[in-house]
């Protein structure tokens, strides 16, 4: 089974995300409890009770609201209810604390506990961020970048996210590091985009270790130095940013020093696989393909490569379609095994080069579809462009040719 170069499919530009990605994670992103308020003395605000109840509705302590609408939320001492953590939230937003504003404007856009509206999201998180909370902040400048509710305003979305980075923001110091790599409302400045994406990856921002990685690993901005960019790509992946896997589980193939470990490639493998990333699944199945790092199962490996194939990964279309055609663990299938490399090789660049020599080969023999020599010598000359990593396509080219 061929094997291909490892690229991953990461190279897309991501787009700067909402400082909370899903409902789920939202209950969970409450963070610090709130301090700035008044406390009554002797009371938990971590149990749920009838004297937090109390201090929330009788004494109306900002405190207490927040705490029980972060209780309700993640169903601490209490069943899981949002619509009363909402109205808990609604009561502290009133009493102006802005912590309370902000979750009540990811309440508004989510639509979590209450009906979805973005517009209200919009004001609840104006008004937090008018008292300078940074989470909020960082908010705004979202909806003012995509023009959520708002006018699409890049130069105002940088300006919010300066002001939100300046708190130690570190989703805010990612964003504006990205806006300064991209020239994206700002002058593109490349050392600007590394000291912001420096500061957010010390306040451990996975999504910016990510980035100072790709750097380290391409020189882009900074000394190359593949060892440093392995550690970072680790530390991003430990913090839980889907797009370090894959890496992770690169470096371990033994790249520049660092060791090869076949196990743990492995797991990162999988770990980028079980994430949706083709690329991953591609790797995972080349390692059972051959028992690389975990007991060798060829039909598991043709499970991943049927996967990472329906979402349309060439390098999976190709790997699929060789085997169609030699009937290696599946029925012999010229046909299929054709499609799949006819529909590989039109991705083009940079995944469907490796289609073009096999398709050119079928359409020389008519495996899975008619003959066609004018064809083969269209992709046998698209594959001799490639230069070596097709040697045999100028041969057989010159070979065509030479018979008319």
């Amino acid at each position: 089974m061929a094997q291909f170069m490892p690229v991953s499919v990461h190279y897309v530009m991501r787009p700067i995300s909402p400082p909370t990605a899903s409902k789920a994670a939202f209950t969970k992103s409450w963070g610090k409890t709130v301090t700035l308020v008044k406390h009554i003395p002797g009371l938990d605000y971590n149990v749920f009770n009838k004297k937090l109840v109390d201090a929330a509705l009788k004494k109306g302590n900002v405190k207490a609201q927040f705490s029980l609408a972060y209780l309700y939320f993640n169903g601490q001492g209490v069943n899981i209810n949002y619509q009363e953590a909402v109205r808990y939230l609604r009561m502290a937003s009133n009493m102006g604390l802005p912590q309370a504003q902000y979750r009540l404007s990811l309440c508004y856009y989510y639509g979590c506990g209450v009906d979805k509206n973005e517009s209200d999201a919009v004001h609840y998180a104006q008004l937090a961020a008018n008292k300078g909370d940074g989470d909020a902040l960082t908010f705004l400048a979202w909806c003012y970048l995509y023009g959520i509710v708002v006018h699409e305003n890049h130069n105002e979305a940088a300006n919010l996210y300066a002001k939100a980075a300046d708190k130690g923001n570190s989703n805010a110091q990612t964003a504006l590091g990205l806006m300064y790599e991209r020239g994206d409302g700002i002058p593109k400045n490349e050392s600007k985009s590394i000291e912001f994406f420096e500061k957010a990856a010390k306040n451990g921002n996975g999504q910016a270790m990510y980035k100072l990685a790709q750097k380290y690993r391409e020189g882009n901005g900074v000394p190359r130095n593949l060892e440093k960019a392995f550690y970072l790509y680790r530390e991003s992946a430990d913090n839980g940013f889907d797009d370090a896997f894959w890496w992770v589980g690169f470096f371990y193939t033994g790249i520049g020093d660092i060791p090869t470990n076949n196990e743990l490639s492995y797991k990162y493998f999988l770990k980028s696989a079980e994430t949706g990333n083709p690329d991953g699944m591609v790797q995972v199945a080349n390692c059972l393909e051959v028992g690389k790092g975990v007991r060798k199962d060829r039909n598991e490996a043709l499970r991943y490569y049927n996967l990472a194939a329906s979402k349309n990964y060439a390098p999976a279309m190709v790997s699929l379609g060789e085997r169609y055609m030699s009937g290696d663990g599946v029925q012999q299938d010229y046909k299929i095994g054709f499609k799949l490399f006819h529909d590989a090789a039109l991705q083009g660049p940079p995944f469907g080069i490796f289609a073009y020599f096999r398709l050119a080969i079928c359409y020389e023999n008519g495996y899975g579809t008619s003959r066609d020599l004018e064809k083969a010598k269209y992709w046998y000359k698209k594959a001799a462009e490639l230069g070596d990593l097709f040697p045999e396509a100028p041969k057989r080219l010159q070979l065509l040719e030479s018979k008319n």
